[in-house]
């Protein structure tokens, strides 16, 4: 038995430390940013990645086939992907209506990933609502700027609530 223990001990101590590393990586909490440009935390979860720029510029631009024209962006996903917020200046806030009303035309017409639950009004203002890919979505304007924020249901009352103050 003697000659067997080191191999047991090596056996032992490998399995011990592989199952370390795995339990740190799946239970590990993503590490959060620190920016001025987007909120900190929504309904709770951390703010985990950031993209500003042209590379957020040319996100939002993809997800609209390149018809949607802004200047500005910034995509922001909170938690583990529990919430995600796509925020697009278009420059103007008459600019920012039109961007609003072709959204809620399209979007209304059907044949896209989202159904439409209603237009609410909150904080004086008109905000969009739909369910897709078992998240709810709001869209809405604050001045020169459209927001969009994608939540898991038990989160998005919440998340919205935040969000519309930070972009009032």
């Amino acid at each position: 038995m003697k000659k067997y223990l080191p191999y047991v001990l090596f056996v032992v101590g490998a399995t011990l430390v592989g199952l370390t590393v795995w339990y740190s990586q799946h239970t590990s909490q993503p590490t959060p940013i620190v920016s001025s440009d987007a909120p900190q935390s929504l309904a709770g979860f951390p703010l985990v990645d950031l993209l500003t720029g042209a590379e957020a510029v040319t996100e939002i631009q993809n997800m609209h086939m390149g018809d949607f024209q802004i200047g500005q962006a910034i995509v922001s996903s909170y938690g583990t992907g529990n919430i995600l917020l796509w925020v697009a200046d278009a420059g103007s806030s008459a600019a920012s209506t039109s961007l609003l009303d072709q959204m809620a035309a399209v979007i209304g017409e059907g044949g896209t990933p989202f159904a439409p639950t209603g237009i609410y009004e909150f904080s004086s203002r008109q905000v969009y609502g739909m369910e897709g890919g078992g998240q709810l979505h709001f869209f809405f304007q604050s001045g020169q700027k459209v927001v969009w924020i994608s939540a898991e249901p038990t989160a998005a009352e919440q998340a919205l609530i935040e969000v519309m103050a930070f972009y009032p």
